[in-house]
């Protein structure tokens, strides 16, 4: 029977296996991000095919959009490495698909909007990795991570359900914040992290050990 490393930890919390976790090092997870603090304004010229609009000739006749936070759905590779005296380190890759866009209609468009232009801007790919180290409480870990990237931001028309991106932004992202997680099997945790940097966010996934 493999060795067990016993910690009582607070609120009685029951200890979780060392060696299980030196086995599986690798880690998957899958979760949701909220991003705040984006500060993304794109000015809209009217698309070419309806410069019959008013003003349609005009720079920025079409409006604006913006972009102030971003709805993450999110999946991630990861691995730990053990440290001494209960310590950890692990790093991590993460990438994640924008649900959210700010659409509207053109502001020079009169029509209504079943056969209205409208103009987007769609917070759509985030990538970033991180680094991070924690301590291991029973089935409990809490630590720190730092974690740098970038989100790709698409701006463009949407014409009768069809979207046609005229310009794409990467913006950097980049913080540092706490975690915790929470051992609810042998092979699963149940995670959350908070980064605070140019950007904020906050982080809840489920991970997998392999």
């Amino acid at each position: 029977m493999k060795r067990l490393f016993l910690l009582i930890s607070f609120g009685g919390l029951l200890p979780w296996s060392k060696a299980i976790a030196a086995e599986n090092p690798w880690w998957g997870h899958f979760g949701y991000r909220y991003v705040s603090g984006i500060d993304y304004t794109h000015s809209h010229d009217t698309h070419p095919d309806d410069r019959w609009l008013q003003n349609g000739n005009l720079p920025g006749s079409a409006g604006t959009t913006h972009v102030s936070e971003a709805h993450v759905v999110q999946f991630g590779l990861g691995r730990d490495f053990s440290l001494p005296q209960n310590f950890v380190a692990w790093s991590s890759l993460d990438l994640g698909v924008g649900v959210n866009m700010d659409k509207r209609q053109n502001a020079n468009d009169p029509r209504p909007p079943a056969t209205g232009a409208f103009v987007f801007s769609w917070p759509l790919w985030l990538a970033d990795v991180g680094l991070g180290v924690g301590y291991n409480l029973g089935r409990v870990r809490v630590g720190a991570e730092a974690r740098g990237g970038g989100l790709l931001i698409l701006s463009g028309y949407d014409r009768y359900s069809s979207l046609d991106v005229q310009a794409a932004k990467w913006q950097w992202t980049y913080g540092l914040g706490p975690t915790v997680s929470v051992r609810v099997s042998d092979r699963i945790d149940l995670e959350g992290r908070a980064l605070f940097g140019n950007v904020s966010s906050v982080t809840f996934s489920l991970a997998i050990h392999f």
